[in-house]
């Protein structure tokens, strides 16, 4: 699993590396500024600024991968080999999410804009102290690798992410004809005692591989500390316009609470388990 993750970060080191060589520069935005100056800024410090340990999306990241990754062993030697690929979507598209960070390489506070690295979408991020609010807004120009990725899609991502609150969330959703056919909804959040809670939901009225109608959901939840792991995952038959779901207020979830969050959402059980002492246990 790790090793996935590594190639994506691999890939955003070497983008960063050449902007910072005199390599191809990113476009300039529409009022003349470059993606990594500000496009306004407070000029003071802001009184918000975070007091843990975390002050960009790259620090949240390695603070959840570090949780997670020390149960990647246990994930691993489990029977089934596609089991640990669900489990790893969350920090698969929160690492991806680092390539904001490009448009603001000296994590000042103010308004951003330019081209994503991986993408190539049209982007922007703000931090306001240790507030930032990022997202993309994409016209898909030709139609994708699969069926269901059709030209004239709207792709739009909104997110956020409170350094002192230690919470992340994000949205993404594919608009076609102003109706949603893809709609994914993520967040993290730092406990007390410094596990990690991840939920995802994921809603989609097309089949991938055909394009034919199809309401479909899919559900994970994961409760991260060092050396341990709680998981749920969930589906359901209600589409893209499912309930947002939140874990943000809450100080705590077990896997208890969250099954019962779910069932009360609509959503079928599917799997529970744990990593207990190295080892991946898959509740009856």
């Amino acid at each position: 699993m790790k090793q996935t993750l590594a190639v994506l970060l691999l890939a955003l080191c070497v983008v960063l590396v050449i902007s910072g060589c005199g390599g191809k520069s990113l476009p300039q935005n529409s009022n003349g500024d470059e993606p990594n100056q500000p496009s306004k800024s407070t000029g003071k410090v802001d009184q918000q600024q975070s007091t843990t340990n975390l002050k960009t999306i790259s620090d949240f990241f390695e603070a959840w991968d570090e949780l997670f990754s020390s149960t990647e062993t246990a994930i691993n030697s489990y029977d089934d080999p596609f089991f640990g690929l669900e489990l790893l979507v969350p920090s698969t598209e929160l690492s991806i999410d680092i390539q904001y960070e490009i448009l603001n390489l000296q994590n000042e506070n103010g308004s951003f804009k330019g081209k994503l690295p991986l993408s190539g979408f049209p982007a922007f991020i703000e931090k306001d102290g240790a507030k930032l609010t990022f997202g993309y807004e994409y016209v898909r120009e030709e139609d994708g690798w699969a069926p269901s990725m059709k030209a004239g899609d709207v792709l739009v991502e909104n997110g956020s992410c409170d350094l002192a609150k230690e919470v992340y969330r994000t949205e993404t959703v594919t608009k076609r004809d102003d109706k949603m056919v893809d709609h994914t909804y993520m967040e993290f959040k730092r406990i007390k005692g410094g596990a990690m809670l991840c939920l995802r939901i994921y809603g989609s009225s097309k089949n991938a591989a055909t394009d034919e109608e199809r309401m479909a959901n899919t559900c994970t939840f994961i409760k991260a500390g060092k050396g341990s792991l709680d998981f749920v995952l969930a589906e359901a038959q209600i589409g893209p316009a499912f309930e947002e779901l939140s874990i943000i207020n809450k100080s705590d979830l077990t896997k208890e609470a969250a099954i019962e969050m779910l069932e009360a959402a609509g959503y079928v059980i599917e799997t529970t388990g744990s990593v207990i002492d190295g080892v991946l246990v898959v509740d009856p």
